[in-house]
């Protein structure tokens, strides 16, 4: 997947020449190679190599993302849901289902993987040498430090946790973090998995499967005798293994089952519930088996597997270098495939503005100057090159051993397949098309895809290059720089002491050769070398201007700029090594390397703009004062001339000839355009009104003459609108106000009653959840919108009777609030009748008996105290005395 961004800014007049840090006229995010799958139910986890997490559905739309700081090596669901991750940033991540951030937690440096128990304890292991067992909520239960990097971490059925890595052993553990057993083993360990049986396989760099029970007892080993990249067990106890060209399976004694070799490392493998075995290999394929070996289909990507999985629904998954994750039913049938994207490694300018780039996607895309897709094409492998002729025909070279050959409106021309990867193309000026392949082979082809020579090195081709008057210079990995007649005469060669990875012509017949022996070599046509020059590093890049300028790039993080005599005229450290320069025709030079950042020079040194695009920088590419980029995690396009509207506000936009531009600044060719801004734009409560621009001008249209970056500066006046708002009363103060004039906001009345035992009672002005003032009158500075809303109290009338006694407690109450009411006695004797207390009452129904009621105010209400008479015990003491006295 790629995100568009188009940045088209905009606004303000004060004529003067800047170099202001860029803005992209568009740029392209590339999500990255999907590395690592999960499954949980129908929802598919992928982790990317430019730090996405995406989740997918099995439709393939996407649920939800999170990006990281870093690549992503791991992802892991929970048997209830939690998403765990692990990180180059060195985080462990964890999400819920919907994608909400549970947790994280800060390992001392990268986290290679991740695994869940049962129970839900969470193992984390990584190049701080730890294993960390985390529970659900995000609390450390135990860490464990190793004498080397943890590359895997693996949990029984029983909660026992197996982990390996670089320092050869493998450990398990209890739950409670205490070391059951270790064992050396003679090689790095790169996979742990445990069977269903309690059995654990160890999958090392030294050729060898180990096989253990929980106790530590060596089962048995196996014998590969090649590095091994994957194990797994199936739930029937068969033990899949990948290694650098072969798939063993080997039952739970150690029997070998059967064995399938591949032309290519096997990177990774799954077993489906059903027993099915699918298959990753660096061949671009994806295999599946059947239990018995038989291959039941297949499937070509367009780049190598990275990643498979299988869901509990025989849904398969794989992640492909070619940027795509594509899922399966069983039967091999796709259901659907989902685009991540990988490196942009080459992009290239054509005459037309046309903008062509390749990568490890497998595509070549063909742009417009604004970004807009014209057109691409997919191939079965990585694009390696592109290259424009003068007539309009784009050549791509790929990794699928093909050149190929379209017109301008994408239609293949023409292809021819080589004995290897195409590494270089380039067009003479007359249109012949000369291809470099790591077979060896220099091929020269015309515009009609008819092969006029070849030549045979001795070793690949990593660089072709023709000069104004039709010499073709061919770099090779066997140290020598070849420069051939376009008839394929060999005029003359010469040997360096290594690859040579870059050549170059000048205006005037110079050829500069840049070689992995640290040199640059310059010679003239005859093959007189002019003069050389030892750097510190790796040469990969040079490129000459039109004034013979020499810039190069080397992997001792500098570049440097020569004059045609090789005298140094400046040079400038980077943070890596520099992989690519290329000069305009006004005298600037753009160079990308490794450290993540895009810069522009003039001709004299000096740093005009740095820009960070965080990944490496493979390939730029100039047109006029446009400048290309292709990266790890971006391409785009940069222009030379920037129009730059300053002191404006965010959400101001403008018109370039009448098409609407947001931002403020924009990148365009040099010419004269029709500019022009809104009277009045209203953003987020904010009103800002033209006034007229810094030069004095009060219209809002103008013409400007963009020969070099220019900034314009428009002058607004700002208003803002106050919005006052009751459900109660009348209200007055709303609308529009000067920035910093006085508004006074005003309500009335205070108190409405109902008439019923209800009232609604005025209690402040709210400002963002907050009483700014309980006063009926608000009057304040306007300096930025304000929403302010009255508050009111709903209360109801309580009224309290009794009988006897005296009982407060009458009088208005807030909805919600809580009344206290205590009968001071529940006793009053008397003659002949005592008065009892008997309980509180509402609505005739009887509350409580207690003395004391407290009680929740909802509604208006009536609470009586009831009370009740019963004879007096002196009555019967009086009765006595009166019969005696009779008797």
């Amino acid at each position: 997947m790629r995100r568009l961004a188009i940045f088209l800014v905009f606004v303000i007049l004060q004529l003067e020449t800047v170099y202001a840090q860029p803005q992209p006229k568009w740029i392209v995010e590339i999500l990255g190679t999907p590395l690592t799958l999960s499954w949980y139910n129908d929802l598919l986890a992928v982790g990317t190599r430019n730090g996405y997490v995406l989740v997918l559905d099995v439709n393939g739309s996407l649920r939800w993302e999170y990006r990281a700081k870093a690549r992503i090596e791991c992802v892991a669901w929970s048997n209830d849901g939690l998403l765990a991750v692990g990180s180059m940033d060195s985080f462990i991540y964890v999400f819920d289902v919907n994608g909400s951030l549970r947790w994280k937690y800060r390992a001392e440096a990268c986290v290679e993987y991740v695994a869940w128990s049962d129970d839900g304890l969470l193992a984390a292991g990584g190049d701080d040498d730890c294993i960390y067992v985390f529970d659900s909520y995000g609390n450390l239960k135990w860490k464990y430090r190793t004498m080397e990097d943890i590359e895997c971490v693996a949990w029984s059925n029983s909660s026992l946790l197996a982990a390996g890595g670089w320092d050869r052993y493998v450990y398990v553990f209890d739950v409670e973090g205490n070391l059951k057993w270790k064992y050396w083993i003679d090689g790095p360990i790169h996979r742990i998995a445990w069977s269903s049986n309690e059995l654990v396989a160890v999958g090392s760099f030294d050729g060898r499967v180990y096989v253990f029970d929980s106790c530590g007892d060596l089962k048995w080993r196996y014998e590969l005798g090649r590095p091994i990249y994957c194990i797994m067990w199936s739930s029937d106890n068969l033990l899949a293994v990948g290694s650098d060209s072969c798939i063993y399976v080997i039952d739970s004694k150690g029997n070998p089952v059967w064995k399938c070799k591949m032309d290519e490392p096997v990177y990774c493998l799954a077993w489906s519930n059903s027993g099915m075995l699918a298959v990753g290999c660096w061949n671009n394929y994806v295999y599946v088996f059947d239990s018995g070996g038989n291959l039941k289909w297949k499937y070509k990507s367009g780049g190598d597997i990275a990643c498979i999985a299988w869901n509990n629904n025989d849904l398969l998954a794989a992640g492909s270098w070619d940027g795509y994750v594509y899922i399966f039913d069983g039967h091999g049938a796709l259901k659907t495939k989902y685009e991540t994207g990988g490196s942009i490694s080459c992009i290239v300018w054509g005459n037309g503005g046309l903008l062509a780039a390749g990568g490890l996607d497998s595509h070549i895309y063909v742009f417009d100057s604004y970004g807009g897709l014209r057109w691409k094409y997919r191939v079965d492998n990585y694009v390696k090159c592109v290259a424009w002729s003068s007539n309009g025909l784009l050549a791509a070279g790929s990794w699928d051993n093909y050149v190929y050959v379209f017109n301008v409106d994408g239609g293949l021309e023409w292809k021819y397949r080589t004995g290897d990867h195409v590494e270089y193309v380039a067009w003479s000026s007359n249109n012949l098309l000369a291809v470099g392949s790591w077979d060896g082979y220099v091929y020269v082809f015309d515009a009609y895809s008819n092969l006029k020579w070849k030549y045979k090195a001795n070793a690949p081709i990593y660089c072709v290059a023709w000069s104004n008057n039709n010499l073709l210079a061919v770099g090779s990995d066997d140290h020598y720089v070849y420069v051939f007649n376009e008839k394929g005469d060999l005029k003359w060669r010469y040997k360096t002491n290594s690859r040579v990875e870059c050549v170059s012509w000048s205006n005037n017949g110079l050829l500069a050769v840049g070689s992995f022996d640290s040199h640059i070599y310059v010679f003239d046509e005859n093959g007189n070398l002019r003069w050389k020059y030892r750097t510190e590093g790796w040469v990969w890049c040079v490129a000459w201007n039109n004034s013979n300028l020499l810039a190069v790039g080397s992997c001792d993080h500098y570049v440097y700029v020569f004059d045609a005599d090789g005298n140094l005229k400046w040079k400038y450290e980077t943070e890596e090594c520099i992989k690519c320069v290329a000069w305009n025709i006004y005298g600037l030079l753009a160079v990308g390397g490794c450290d993540g950042y895009l810069y522009l020079f003039d001709a004299d040194g000096n740093l005009k703009w740095k820009y960070w695009v965080k990944g490496w920088v493979y390939s730029v590419s100039w047109r006029d004062g446009l400048l290309a980029f292709g990266g790890d995690y971006y391409y785009g396009v940069f222009g030379g001339v920037q129009l730059i509207f300053t002191d404006v506000f965010k959400g101001f936009y403008f018109y370039v000839n009448g098409a609407k531009c947001y931002g403020s600044c924009t990148i365009l060719p040099r010419g004269c355009y029709n500019i022009s801004i809104e009277p009045v734009y209203i953003i987020n409560n904010t009103k800002h009104i033209f006034i007229k621009w810094s030069d004095g001008s009060t219209s809002t249209f103008r013409i400007v003459n963009l020969t070099d970056n220019v900034l314009l500066k428009p002058i607004f006046r700002r208003q803002y609108y106050v919005n006052a708002t009751s459900r109660y009363g009348n209200i007055s103060g709303s609308g529009w106000y000067d920035e910093d004039s006085i508004a006074t906001v005003s309500l009335s009345p205070s108190t409405i009653d109902y008439g019923d035992d209800t009232r609604v009672v005025f209690t402040g002005w709210m400002v963002n959840n907050s009483i700014v003032s309980t006063s009926l009158n608000l009057t304040f500075t306007v300096d930025k919108p304000y929403t302010l809303k009255a508050m009111w109290r709903k209360q109801y009338y309580v009224k309290v009777v009794s009988e006897y006694g005296y009982i407060s407690g009458s009088g208005w109450y807030d909805e919600g609030s809580i009344i206290s009411l205590k009968v001071n006695t529940t006793y009053y004797p008397g003659f002949p009748y005592d008065i009892v207390f008997e309980g509180w009452y509402i609505n005739s129904k009887i509350i409580t008996s207690s003395p004391t009621l407290n009680i929740t105010v909802n509604s208006p209400m009536t609470i009586e105290a009831k009370w009740s008479k019963t004879l007096s015990p002196y009555i019967y003491i009086s009765a006595t005395v009166i019969v005696l006295a009779i008797a």
